[in-house]
């Protein structure tokens, strides 16, 4: 009987999103005005150099998430760029965040 209600729970809570991994919403504080954190169009960019910072605002003094290092991937959606910035997600950190343009070169982009 426990564990008929303890599943149940479970599976309640599942559904109405209360349990699990974060979503990528709250995993970005500081997404593009008018956008969630899922990216539009999504390019690939490498990081050209060695600990580039991936922050939580478009802002050097945001705070800092990790490092990228060169060759580093990131997927940037295309028109989010702010002050120098551009918006996307670090697959080796597992978060959303924003780095400084200066330090990516664009590898592949849908046309």
């Amino acid at each position: 009987m426990k564990r008929t209600i303890m599943t149940v729970a479970v599976l309640g809570a599942l559904l109405l999103g209360t349990v699990g991994a974060a979503s990528p919403a709250s995993a970005a504080p500081a997404a593009p005005a008018g956008g969630a954190a899922s990216l539009q169009v999504t390019c690939i960019y490498e990081s050209t150099g060695d600990g580039v910072r991936l922050r939580t605002g478009p802002d050097s003094n945001a705070t800092v998430l990790g490092l990228l290092y060169r060759g580093d991937r990131f997927s940037g959606d295309r028109a989010a760029v702010q002050n120098g910035f551009r918006y996307g997600y670090s697959a080796k950190h597992g978060k959303y965040g924003w780095v400084s343009t200066g330090f990516l070169r664009q590898v592949g982009c849908p046309v």
